[in-house]
């Protein structure tokens, strides 16, 4: 490997037949997760996204972008179940293990409520309160 060259560009460039790497797929409050998954999403075609194990699959961009074209919550959520089993069939990658974050709050704080599907358990952060 050259000296200039770093193993992120062999991996942003899917230079691997097969690779273990720990991902954080948290999407953020809004579970559109086109920079990974999406076929447009592929930096070694020219994309712009995370999809570097080059997963195509037309029906997956269609619910992609169904999902996030439209502000009608039932509509989105019929999207995402569809996008979640698409991936499940296709087994589009192998999730191994789920990073485990630990953090603490103090006695009184209503509202928290700690999940996995984002990086931040700040996520729902206006409905937090201290209790009276």
């Amino acid at each position: 490997m050259p000296a200039a060259v770093i193993w992120g560009d062999y991996f942003n460039q899917s230079q691997y037949d097969s690779v273990m790497v720990g991902l954080h797929y948290g999407t953020g409050p809004d579970p559109d997760a086109s920079s990974y998954f999406s076929s447009r999403a592929i930096p070694a075609k020219a994309g712009a996204g995370n999809n570097t194990m080059q997963y195509a699959n037309p029906t997956l961009d269609q619910l992609l972008d169904n999902g996030t074209s439209t502000v009608d919550q039932a509509k989105r959520k019929d999207a995402y179940l569809k996008i979640q089993q698409v991936l499940h069939d296709d087994m589009a990658f192998l999730p191994m293990f789920q990073y485990g974050f630990i953090e603490g709050t103090k006695k009184g704080l209503l509202g928290y409520v700690n999940t996995p599907n984002v990086v931040s358990n700040a996520w729902n952060i206006r409905t937090w309160r201290w209790q009276s």
